[in-house]
């Protein structure tokens, strides 16, 4: 009897299993494929999609799939009885219409308005001066003026936005007319230049007003008559950066060694009349005697001999203002590059190891951009040559007391192909 009983029971269990196994395992198996499936598309045609029914596999491909490749990919999986695929049809999406509404705001422009007076040996600004322009003017300082002596006062409050047009161009305009002259004041709004000058003679007179002309300004220019017995006429003394108020600071560019408090080693040579007489300055545009075309090898040689050694470009003491015989050379070796017109190339600025080396970078600079600016003048196009300040990165002369001082040099580093 119960032998009977519990294999009736074994039976009804064994019934249970397979009845479980019928409904479970299909479904893991068609998960499975499922899965499967789905990789394949995935990495064949991203966007598709893959239904796996009793192991029959439906799908949808977007346009421009390999349709039968796929297909045959999926068939190939173990487990897969039939493939079937569509193409899905996309409807293009209605372009959606903006809603009105208010313009967005233009972002306004920085205020420029500034008012400079120079003394001659000082410098004091005042006014609202666009974010970011302080380096610019502290870069065209160095470039314009003696910054050994200068005394400059700052009065400056630095406006967000988007700097004025032309008001970069207008700062610089403003800078190299009061460089020139022997003292005056400048307004600046915008773009907008109002100034008055004093200079030594008709020249810088006339220089002065084209400079300012250039950026749509006025100017009103006096000459002051040379003040008899001079050495150099229009050269304030040093007690006269006292005479500057408010929030004053010296901008330092001094050059000295350490503990010494004389000059550098080539001041005295580098020292000259900062107004010299226009009869000593070479004709703007040479017409060199032999015309003949050079290939950019021959301009570089050519240039670097007229640079080398003692023949450097020389500058007033600490600025990036050329000598009067620093101008003659720059306007000879315009006259080389006139002749090979494609030359193009660096110039770079050097100087020996004396002074701290950021300034030394920053007046380096200043006495490249120097060298441009008047080949500029001459008629070079600016984009030909790019400037650098290398400070005494390179000092071929040597540190010896008697060749220290032809470190400090310009030399064109003219590409040759």
């Amino acid at each position: 009897m119960w032998r009977t009983i519990i294999v009736a029971l074994a039976l009804i269990c064994l019934g249970l299993l397979g009845w479980y196994a019928v409904r479970k395992y299909p479904k893991q198996i068609e998960r499975d494929l499922q899965a499967r499936v789905q990789k394949v598309i995935d990495q064949r045609a991203p966007g598709a999609t893959a239904k796996v029914t009793d192991r029959d596999a439906e799908l949808v491909l977007p346009a421009g799939v390999d349709k039968v490749a796929i297909e045959r990919e999926i068939a190939d999986l173990s487990g897969i009885k039939s493939v079937r695929s569509q193409v899905a049809v996309v409807a293009s999406p209605e372009p959606e219409v903006a809603a009105p509404g208010p313009r967005p705001e233009p972002e306004p422009a920085a205020l420029l308005e500034l008012d400079i007076t120079w003394t001659g040996t000082s410098l004091m600004f005042a006014g609202k001066l666009p974010k970011g322009f302080r380096g610019e003017l502290d870069q065209r300082l160095v470039t314009n003026f003696d910054t050994e002596t200068l005394t400059v006062g700052r009065q400056l409050t630095e406006t967000e936005g988007t700097p004025p047009e032309g008001g970069s161009a207008a700062l610089q305009a403003a800078l190299d007319a009061l460089s020139a002259s022997l003292d005056g004041k400048v307004r600046i709004v915008g773009k907008t230049i109002t100034a008055s000058a004093t200079v030594e003679n008709e020249t810088l007179a006339a220089r002065v007003k084209s400079l300012v002309a250039q950026v749509g300004g006025t100017i009103t220019v006096t000459i002051r008559a040379p003040v008899p017995d001079a050495d150099v006429v229009g050269d304030a003394t040093p007690s006269d950066a006292g005479e500057v108020t408010g929030d004053v600071s010296v901008l330092d560019m001094s050059l000295e060694e350490p503990g010494d408090a004389g000059p550098t080693p080539d001041a005295a040579s580098d020292v000259k009349p900062v107004d010299a007489a226009p009869a000593e300055v070479a004709p703007t545009n040479p017409t060199p005697g032999d015309a003949s075309p050079l290939t950019a090898k021959e301009c570089k040689d050519r240039i670097q001999a007229m640079v080398e050694g003692p023949n450097r470009i020389t500058f007033l003491p600490n600025t990036g203002r050329l000598t009067p015989e620093g101008d003659v050379k720059v306007v000879a070796i315009w006259g080389v590059l006139q002749r090979c017109p494609t030359a193009k190339g660096v110039i770079e600025g050097y100087h020996d190891d004396y002074g701290d080396p950021d300034k030394l970078k920053l007046l380096t600079y200043g006495r490249a951009l120097g060298v441009q600016r008047r080949l500029v003048e001459l008629g070079m196009e600016k984009a030909r040559f790019k400037i650098a300040g290398l400070g005494y990165r390179n000092m071929r002369y040597g540190g010896k007391a008697d060749t220290r001082v032809l470190n400090q040099r310009v030399e064109f580093n003219i590409k040759v192909d």
